[in-house]
């Protein structure tokens, strides 16, 4: 198992040109990958808000997707970036 998640480290690396941020494995839960332990929280912290994100959709009936504009805007936002 350590070697497969080693190779798909590897392959996502190679594709996109960066490391990945986080693993979500079934079992076992979310895993943040950060240089710092700083960064590991702020990765767990984005990725509880996007849960809490869905479920408030679902909530309401189902996500629906953001336009490539909408997209763009919520990339630039500051705290997106950090």
């Amino acid at each position: 198992m350590v070697k497969a998640i080693q190779d798909s480290l590897q392959d996502y690396k190679h594709e996109s040109g960066e490391a990945p941020k986080t693993l979500l494995m079934v079992n076992h839960g979310l895993v943040a990958l950060g240089q710092t332990a700083q960064q590991a929280l702020n990765i767990t912290l984005l990725a509880d808000k996007w849960a809490r994100n869905i479920l408030g959709k679902y909530a309401f009936g189902r996500p629906s997707n953001l336009s490539a504009e909408q997209v763009d805007r919520f990339a630039d936002r500051l705290d997106q970036k950090l």
